[in-house]
């Protein structure tokens, strides 16, 4: 999901963690934050996207990193887009 924050009380008025939701859960209650399959086929290629990686645990990180590399494989680094992380 594309989403600055780790829950929707900011914007949605709701208590929910947005990783303690499901794609399905999250789509019923906050059908406006995309995918970022969503996001790439809408934007990619068209505007420089600035893609920020946040420091949080993932039961499988290979399968996170093979996934991001299937959704960007079509756009160019630096060109495309960039990745920022504020945690080094």
């Amino acid at each position: 999901m594309v989403v600055h924050d780790l829950d929707l009380l900011r914007v949605f008025g709701k208590q929910e963690r947005i990783c303690d939701l499901t794609l399905a859960d999250l789509q019923v209650t906050a059908p406006q934050i995309p995918t970022l399959e969503e996001l790439l086929q809408r934007y990619g290629g068209r505007i420089h996207l600035m893609i920020e990686l946040k420091a949080e645990d993932y039961p499988d990180p290979s399968a996170q990193r093979k996934t991001l590399q299937k959704l960007l494989n079509k756009l160019e680094p630096a060109k495309d887009f960039h990745f920022l992380a504020l945690d080094t």
